[in-house]
């Protein structure tokens, strides 16, 4: 799966949040992109458990969260016929 920071920000707004593995390297995009994230205050680490490290959203990241669903139904408006 190819990780983008939408596609986080979306796992980690579910109830059971983001899972990442625990065996994930730290060099991959998945990685690099929930270090940021927290780094930026849009995310934080909730749990861990044997499996991996569970992260959701903050408050900022519930707002980025939010700006990029708007700006994809903008952007898709036209595929229900929204758009004029």
């Amino acid at each position: 799966m190819k990780y983008t920071i939408e596609k986080v920000l979306y796992f980690a707004s579910r109830d059971v949040g983001l899972n990442v593995d625990i065996d994930e390297r730290s060099d991959t995009t998945l990685s690099k992109i929930v270090r940021d994230l927290v780094s930026e205050g849009k995310i934080e680490q909730v749990a861990n458990d044997d499996a991996g490290k569970y992260y959701k959203l903050t408050d900022a990241g519930k707002v980025k969260h939010q700006q990029y669903r708007d700006q994809y139904r903008r952007k898709n408006s036209y595929l229900r016929g929204d758009r004029q």
